[in-house]
């Protein structure tokens, strides 16, 4: 059985976090480092703990944060699960309206622990060294189980190496990130500055998402990475080293393997057919039946959990599985893209997403 959530909300005046309210003893905590730093020097959950972040105001949540420093990890059965609020999910664009944890010169999230899961969040950071990175893999041991589903990760550097999900050295990363877009890091750097960067890792499977990276869509030097129903582009190449993959997409000529779609441009009239790429105001989900994205996954509800599932990034209904982390739905009437109609009420600012 579950422990009671907690809470985070930003704009609350700071309580014991038992509740999402703003104000009194039991209001939501006001930050997620505050939450976390109330956590420091304690055990692990007793049973599976779930966060629940979201914001009153619309202001940002701008202090990273570093999941360390409990007295025991949590474990496969007790795990840690931060999620955004059934109000502030991520969506195909970056809502300035909904929780996002954004940080400055740091890496926005750092987990140092093992069983930990990453769900619907808005994450990015405008980074000032070398690899802080939107969210990093720093300290697991040999047993975890790490996941990110339905996050929307932005990488704003530009000095150089600048990864989105960071698997560095001598780490021991069981990784699982599904129906998830990484982009940013618009400009070749260094190999780190990538979507994923594996430099070393046990697993990394990589299930329905949207990778535009800087220098790579994914970078691996160490371990097994699996590619499935996944988009990847790169200034310098969609992918580096050893990678399987199938049923994905690249802006290349990628990787050999069944299913896959070489060529793919990351474009609004060509290839991917995404609703919008300029730098600043990026929407990844597909516009366009004509998309090279559209109908040509496979279907991956029949799988081992969790990477069975059967919805997209929005929760919408996968049918014949497109690859990226949308699943287009035509309709509106006239046949009008329901993503269009989402972009177009976003500007209007009703805060689709």
């Amino acid at each position: 059985m579950a422990l009671p959530p907690q809470y985070v909300v930003i704009g609350s005046s700071g309580g014991d976090g038992s509740t999402n309210n703003t104000s009194g003893s039991t209001a939501a905590f006001a930050s997620l480092a505050t939450w976390e730093d109330t956590a420091d020097g304690i055990a692990a959950p007793t049973d599976q703990l779930t966060v629940y972040c979201s914001t009153s105001n619309g202001n940002a949540d701008t202090t990273a944060v570093t999941l360390s420093g409990w007295v025991s990890s949590p474990v496969s059965t007790n795990y840690l699960q931060i999620q955004a609020a059934s109000t502030d999910k991520a969506g195909t664009s970056w809502n300035p309206a909904k929780y996002r944890l954004q940080a400055t010169s740091a890496t926005a999230l750092s987990l140092a622990f093992d069983y930990v899961r990453v769900v619907d969040l808005q994450i990015t950071t405008t980074p000032n060294a070398n690899n802080q990175a939107v969210i990093a893999f720093t300290g697991n041991n040999v047993a975890n189980d790490m996941r990110i589903s339905g996050c929307l990760l932005k990488q704003g550097g530009t000095v150089n190496r600048e990864p989105v999900i960071y698997c560095p050295t001598s780490v021991n990363t069981i990784l699982k990130v599904w129906n998830t877009i990484c982009y940013g890091n618009g400009s070749s750097l260094n190999a780190n500055s990538s979507g994923i960067a594996a430099l070393s890792c046990a697993s990394v499977d990589v299930y329905n998402c949207t990778l535009v990276g800087g220098t790579y869509g994914v970078y691996r030097v160490t371990g097994t990475v699996t590619l499935r129903n996944t988009y990847c582009s790169g200034v310098t190449a969609s992918t580096s080293g050893t990678i399987t993959a199938t049923y994905s997409a690249f802006s290349d000529a990628g990787v050999a393997g069944t299913g896959n779609v070489a060529s793919v441009a990351k474009s609004i009239s060509a290839g991917a057919y995404f609703t919008n790429v300029t730098a600043g105001s990026e929407n990844w989900a597909i516009a366009s039946a004509s998309s090279a994205l559209d109908n040509v996954g496979t279907d991956v509800s029949g799988g081992t959990a969790p990477l069975n599932y059967t919805v997209d990034i929005l929760g919408t209904t996968r049918s014949a599985y497109d690859i990226g982390a949308h699943e287009l739905v035509v309709g509106g009437g006239g046949g009008v893209p329901v993503p269009v109609l989402l972009a177009r009420a976003t500007s209007l600012g009703t805060g689709a997403r």
